[in-house]
């Protein structure tokens, strides 16, 4: 944004405007807009579970990116045998730990789990197979505050790359950045940040 003070002042070619301070109003809008701008520049979690068998060799996998999707850390988490469920709590909360590791606040958390999300939204309804990781969930959601939201698992192709990559891979795995991911990974994010869909065959 250029520098205010080369910008004419308009009351100085109409005094009529003067006593309005049109070159300070000028200002405090240009100011707004860049708090405005960055409050909506709000960084997403995006996380899947896997489970081979439900139940099965299970893993999880998550995908933190910035506003303009670029891939700021993901993960692939590989849980050993548990259910789709297990695994997808699972996937959350690893995914919450390492936020709160690399000091994020400001975040919005979607899983393609719908079922997931509306027991986070309900707080004290929860399966059983979920309570040893469930008091943790709560806790960290409450303590760093994102905003959770479903996502449709046409849109949420990386992190399902990536629960699908531990289970293969039957490991722990962090990955700084875009180049470090698995190249299924890779692929569906540059989808996104390109722009274009990620389509899911019909079967």
């Amino acid at each position: 944004m250029g520098d205010m003070t080369t910008v004419p002042n308009i009351a100085d070619f109409y005094p009529m405007f003067k006593r309005f301070d049109l070159q300070g109003l000028k200002k405090k809008a240009f100011d707004f807009i860049d708090r405005a701008s960055s409050i909506w520049e709000v960084s997403r979690l995006e996380l899947a579970g896997a489970a081979k068998g439900n139940p099965g060799e299970s893993g999880g996998g998550g995908v933190m990116r910035d506003a303009k999707a670029k891939v700021i850390f993901a993960f692939a988490f590989f849980y050993g045998t548990s259910t789709n469920m297990v695994a997808e709590a699972r996937a959350l909360l690893d995914g919450l730990r390492l936020c709160k590791a690399f000091g994020f606040k400001n975040f919005v958390v979607e899983s393609d789990s719908k079922v997931l999300m509306d027991f986070i939204s309900k707080k004290g309804s929860h399966p059983w197979s979920i309570s040893f990781f469930w008091p943790e969930i709560i806790d960290l959601m409450d303590f760093m505050g994102p905003h959770h939201q479903h996502q449709f698992r046409e849109g949420n192709q990386v992190a399902d790359a990536l629960a699908n990559e531990a289970c293969k891979s039957r490991s722990h795995q962090i990955f700084h950045g875009w180049s470090e991911m698995p190249r299924i990974a890779r692929g569906a994010a540059r989808c996104d940040t390109n722009g274009f869909p990620n389509i899911r065959p019909s079967k």
